[in-house]
């Protein structure tokens, strides 16, 4: 890849060229990937997955390249691996961040994933390693867009909603919900409103299977002394 003059190889503007579309293909891999969590209204859409693959080519094109100058005075080590070996520990950390519980449900595992993913295929376009980042990308895009539905339609399941109204929501909401999910964990919180009468309207999304809505789960919600209305 680099002739004799390996300094000017790197610093020389063709080399140079060839980083900027480095970064310019990974940024592209990022804003299609993340289109598809923005348009589900996830955590991280489309700019932070731009830059979690951007920054992660930038790292690993400055951790493999920038210390040449450098190299072979006395004294003087360079370590090619060692930022690009802290873009896990960096991603790890801000994915961390996406994971979090609302309304009894844990969200952003897989847009936290999904960010990660993106990183590694940031990393192998600063590497230089095109075939096996767009094989990557491929599969990420495929599966997001279409994994999820198909999954619900090879078994039969469809999404629904409901919406249940507590009264005494303060008091009694958390002990439903809880109970609910011990009935059901697949069930999800997708709203809750509070109005000014103290009662509490959630709005529940589930799946039906090939054999309907599992009626001993909306048998314990319409039979729950502190809810006021059902609406399947």
């Amino acid at each position: 890849m680099f002739g004799q003059n390996i300094f000017d190889d790197i610093f020389g503007l063709p080399f140079q060229f060839e980083l900027v579309l480095r970064i310019v293909l990974s940024c592209l891999a990022g804003a299609i990937i993340g289109y598809e969590r923005k348009k589900k209204e996830k955590v991280a859409g489309m700019r932070t997955h731009i830059i979690a693959a951007m920054a992660s080519t930038l790292f690993c094109i400055c951790s493999k390249y920038s210390y040449f100058d450098v190299v072979g005075f006395e004294g003087v080590q360079a370590d090619a691996s060692r930022i690009a070996a802290n873009i896990v520990t960096g991603i790890c950390f801000l994915c961390a961040g996406m994971i979090f519980i609302k309304n009894h449900a844990i969200k952003g595992l897989t847009t936290a994933a999904g960010v990660w993913a993106v990183s590694g295929i940031g990393m192998c376009f600063g590497n230089g390693l095109y075939i096996v980042a767009f094989a990557a990308s491929v599969i990420m895009i495929v599966m997001q867009y279409t994994l999820y539905d198909y999954m619900d339609n090879l078994e039969g399941r469809q999404a629904a909603e409901c919406k249940v109204v507590i009264r005494d929501g303060d008091e009694h909401m958390d002990e439903f919900l809880d109970a609910l999910k011990k009935d059901d964990p697949h069930i999800k919180v997708l709203g809750l409103t509070k109005s000014d009468d103290g009662s509490f309207t959630i709005r529940l999304g589930y799946h039906t299977g090939k054999l309907g809505i599992d009626t001993d789960v909306w048998k314990f919600v319409k039979e729950y002394p502190y809810v006021t209305s059902c609406n399947i």
